[in-house]
């Protein structure tokens, strides 16, 4: 048998992780762009914490939970077709296939029913066939495990009103999660809460230092904490001043978005 990469704790974490959806407006989109990254890639560094947290249930239970990791994804993202799916998985197993081709294989003989088949025990391209399995498989009403249990809605300081944005970016996050109802079954937008229950809202200011005004970044921060309240937003500051010139790239987001979901 091929030899694990990872434990069975480390298998449930990584796979089974809280998902968060984000709804990224067209501006702060392209200034993440100007760096050749989505807002969804940048952030994807900061998705485990390295370290114990300790999260609180509806009944004040205290969890202690060593590096936390969480899925982020763009709330408009789509599963893949079946057929493209299974194509997927079809070209995974068989470039990993061949990875042991230099051990030992060892073989078993299945006799089951009317059957009667040799079986090669070893299995290199098992662990990646499940990653990709439960990553690109679908997501079923019952399941739970890719509903969305949160949202991050973000917008940059160069957006005309920003703070409307935000208000348009909420509205149209709420319609989705009413129309999960509607849509049993279906390859939808999943979220963890019925559309009568509110779930986690961030709201990320993304401000270019590159080419916008500090003052101007802050007068809207402050506007946005007064709206939403302090503790569930951030401003965020990036540079999209070229390499060459600036090595000056500060995505920093504090976990803290994250632990209190």
């Amino acid at each position: 048998m091929a030899q694990r990469k990872k434990s069975e704790f480390e298998f449930i974490q990584d796979s089974f992780c809280p998902q968060v959806s984000v709804l990224c407006s067209y501006d702060a989109e392209m200034i993440c762009r100007k760096n050749a990254l989505t807002f969804v890639e940048m952030v994807q560094p900061f998705c485990r914490f390295n370290g114990e947290i300790k999260i609180s249930d509806p009944s004040n239970n205290v969890t202690t939970i060593p590096n936390l990791r969480i899925e982020i994804k763009d709330i408009n993202s789509i599963e893949p077709q079946p057929q493209i799916a299974k194509k997927v998985l079809d070209d995974l197993v068989s470039s990993n296939s061949n990875l042991d081709a230099n051990k030992q294989h060892v073989h078993r003989q299945i006799v089951l029913n009317s059957y009667n088949f040799i079986a090669d025990l070893n299995t290199p391209w098992f662990e990646s066939w499940r990653d990709c399995f439960i990553k690109i498989g679908h997501t079923y009403d019952h399941e739970f495990l890719k509903h969305y249990i949160a949202c991050i809605f973000v917008v940059s300081t160069s957006h005309i009103d920003p703070l409307d944005q935000f208000q348009k970016l909420l509205i149209q996050q709420q319609q989705m999660q009413q129309q999960q109802q509607s849509m049993t079954n279906s390859r939808g937008t999943k979220w963890f809460f019925p559309n009568h229950v509110n779930i986690f809202k961030y709201y990320l200011l993304i401000h270019d230092v590159h080419e916008g005004q500090i003052s101007k970044a802050h007068q809207i921060y402050e506007n946005l904490k007064n709206t939403y309240g302090p503790s569930n937003c951030h401003l965020l500051q990036i540079n999209s001043k070229p390499a060459i010139l600036s090595m000056n790239l500060k995505p920093a987001i504090p976990l803290s978005i994250f632990i209190m979901l």
